[in-house]
């Protein structure tokens, strides 16, 4: 019985993890999306904010190219923090 009592808990605990997770993916993976269509649509601060997620490599594959690459187009847009980032 307790078997069972611990093996229900801890299959328990593993779906909850499993959903969390899963609903964070697509949480970053949406805001992800919006980060693209407003810089394509002329936000230049969510240029550098797509630069910022490939530098660091946050919730993307890090990709110092592209970094650099969003950090340009925002820099060239009149963003003084992307002119700075390419700098350096």
């Amino acid at each position: 019985m307790k078997k069972s009592f611990f093996s229900l808990i801890f299959v328990s605990s593993v779906l909850l993890a499993h959903n969390g997770s899963h609903s964070e993916y697509f949480s970053h993976h949406s805001n992800f999306h919006q980060l693209e269509t407003s810089c394509s649509n002329g936000y230049v601060k969510d240029c550098h904010n797509l630069g910022n997620m490939y530098h660091n490599g946050v919730n993307v594959a890090q990709n110092k190219v592209l970094a650099k690459q969003f950090y340009k187009k925002a820099c060239d847009s009149g963003y003084h923090q992307s002119c700075l980032a390419i700098q350096h």
